[in-house]
């Protein structure tokens, strides 16, 4: 008996094992299955264009704020936002536009209209004006007449020289076109040149000195406005060191009828071989008036003179010159090396107004 006994309980365990190896790949299956149906629903999203009075708003944020799910549209303001209940609240912002929140029932089936965040400035004006006669002690700012410089208008053959004449400001010539003027012991790069209001350079134009005043025609200038100090700041950080203000001549009026008047001039120097020639017509009405002005500068080259008193006969000299031959820089002797070559240049100088 005990035999059999022993057969039958080893064929109903056998049985038992069978059953739940059998069933154990049933149960994996099922987990599997739901999950794979879990992660699918998960990955449902809908397509959703947010705009702006018909525009696209690129980049912007899509919140669920019940699951915590974000979505940022593309740069056609398209947005792949997750599937939503019923029960969910969605928020979408942009940078400069308006936070806008959905709330249950307020759902879009595929369309986020977001309102431009409108930002109000008041209105700053920026201006600089020339400074009155009587104000200009108070402003450190000094008045420059062409009959305050302490030379003969004819001698002036740049406005680098009317500046210098002055004994206001100091000047970096370093050629005879070089009008480089330094206010307070800062370059021209850091002053602010203005003809008649207009700006001719600013901080950003170079490093070191600035040749952009000696494009100014001198016979033209009337006046010559000087600003240093702290004053000089109603012109911007650009006139950091102060603010050179070239002001030209200006066309009048005649209450009792038409007039008109003009000048020429010419002069020429020996150290250069240079001439200058100037001539302006004006035409003045009571209504109306009209001003003509032509220069023409022609400078040489710039000869140096033979004595030197320190004793250095050499100091200054230019031996050589540099020509381009056969397309290679080259030295050649300088015929006379009490010239400097090349100096020499032309400049016209029309204005009409």
């Amino acid at each position: 008996m005990m035999p059999w006994r022993n057969g039958v309980l080893a064929c109903l365990l056998g049985a038992m094992f069978s059953g739940l190896c059998a069933q154990q790949p049933a149960a994996d299956s099922t987990s599997k299955r739901a999950a794979s149906q879990a992660k699918t629903s998960s990955n449902v999203v809908n397509q959703v264009a947010v705009q702006s009075n018909g525009l696209p708003v690129p980049f912007a944020t899509v919140f669920n704020i019940n699951t915590g799910q974000a979505a940022v549209a593309n740069a056609e303001g398209i947005a792949a936002v997750p599937v939503w209940g019923v029960n969910d609240t969605l928020r979408i912002q942009s940078m400069g536009y308006e936070t806008v929140t959905l709330v249950p029932g307020t759902m879009p089936l595929n369309l986020i209209e977001l309102p431009q965040s409108m930002v109000e400035i008041e209105e700053v004006v920026v201006q600089s004006h020339a400074v009155a006669a009587g104000a200009m002690t108070r402003m450190s700012t000094a008045s420059l007449d062409r009959m305050a410089v302490k030379m003969p208008v004819l001698t002036v053959e740049t406005t680098g020289e009317l500046l210098q004449g002055s004994g206001q400001v100091h000047l970096q010539m370093s050629q005879q076109g070089g009008v480089s003027p330094v206010l307070r012991g800062f370059e021209a790069n850091r002053v602010l040149l203005v003809v008649d209001g207009v700006r001719m350079n600013n901080a950003i134009y170079r490093s070191g000195h600035l040749q952009n005043a000696g494009s100014v025609d001198p016979f033209a200038v009337s006046q010559t406005q000087v600003i240093m100090g702290p004053s000089s700041v109603l012109y911007g950080s650009d006139a950091l060191g102060g603010v050179v203000h070239f002001v030209t001549r200006q066309p009048g009026f005649s209450p009792s009828g038409l007039e008109v008047d003009g000048k020429v001039l010419g002069q020429g120097s020996t150290v250069n071989g240079g001439w200058a020639g100037h001539g302006h017509v004006s035409v003045k009405a009571p209504k109306w008036g009209s001003l003509t002005s032509v220069s023409r500068r022609a400078f040489g080259e710039l000869r140096m003179g033979t004595w030197r008193a320190h004793g250095d006969s050499t100091w200054g000299r230019v031996p050589w010159l540099v020509e381009r031959i056969e397309g290679r820089d080259t030295l050649v002797a300088n015929p006379n090396p009490n010239v400097q070559s090349p100096t020499g240049y032309d400049q016209w100088d029309v204005q009409q107004r």
